[in-house]
């Protein structure tokens, strides 16, 4: 179709469309959207408004939800997922030191340790322990002192 005459520029964010034979501006969101329910990436390819349920705004984080217009940060639901990340660290260190302390205490109890393997028994058991407390500390789970890994 040719137009009689040239179109300017469209104005910023929209973009030249035909609709019912006549141009006409439209919103141009054309590109990576966000859904709002999950804050997952797609690509809009459509010219006009975008539909409930999509925004251009990325999702800050996995503990942003979409209120009002905006991503607002869940705290309760941050703090939830921080302690969960901690506590499954916290596990895997407890594995790796009860894995540490097995053959040591081995050793002690059948009386064959040596008083190396004695001082690594008595560092591993303490470190164990002040891994089973990290939930206890008043930073948790937002900021928390790991215990460190005996030599």
């Amino acid at each position: 179709m040719e137009l009689a005459d040239e179109l300017q520029d469209p104005a910023v964010g929209h973009a030249w469309a035909l609709v019912d034979g006549a141009p006409l501006q439209l919103q141009d969101f054309r590109g990576t959207v966000y859904r709002t329910n999950t804050g997952a990436a797609l690509i809009w390819n459509e010219l006009g408004e975008l539909p409930q349920g999509l925004t251009t705004s990325e999702r800050p984080g996995p503990y942003h939800l979409w209120v009002k217009g905006k991503w607002m940060l869940d705290a309760s639901a941050e703090t939830a997922g921080l302690a969960k990340q901690a506590l499954e660290q916290r596990t895997a260190l407890m594995v790796q030191a009860t894995v540490a302390i097995a053959p040591l205490l081995d050793a002690v109890e059948l009386d064959m340790a040596t008083e190396e393997e004695r001082t690594r028994y008595e560092a591993w058991r303490r470190y164990r322990v002040l891994l089973n407390r990290v939930e206890l500390q008043d930073g948790f789970p937002r900021a928390i002192e790991w215990p460190v890994i005996p030599a």
